[in-house]
């Protein structure tokens, strides 16, 4: 027959620490509930961005119509007509009759005058 357990005894003094045992072999779990929903995000215009590149150039477009008349013209100042028209020609003239080397106004055969014989 067996008696009766007796009381505890005293503890004991601690041991040495004992060597590291083997890597174990881990198994992925199961996948965890969805988590609660976020709250509602804010939106921010961000920077604009660079320009793009150039498109390809278009076909050439339909000739336009014709305008209207224009405008007559005004002669506001005629002394700038004449100093930029009349005036070389009426001095290319008056060259023909001096007497000098020939100008380019005239084209007659050259005139020799270091040897006048």
């Amino acid at each position: 027959m067996q008696g009766p357990q007796g009381e505890t005894g005293p503890r004991g003094l601690e041991g040495q620490r004992g060597d590291r045992g083997e890597d174990g072999v881990g198994h992925p779990g199961q996948m965890g509930p969805p988590g609660p929903q976020g709250p509602e995000g804010r939106c921010v215009d961000g920077l604009p961005g660079r320009p793009g590149e150039p498109g390809v150039p278009g076909a050439p477009g339909e000739p336009g119509g014709h305008g209207p008349p224009g405008q007559p013209g005004v002669c506001p100042d005629c002394n700038a007509y004449q100093a930029a028209y009349a005036y070389p020609l009426l001095l290319a003239q008056q060259q023909q009759n001096n007497k000098g080397p020939p100008n380019y106004y005239n084209k007659g055969p050259p005139v020799n005058y270091y040897n006048k014989g």
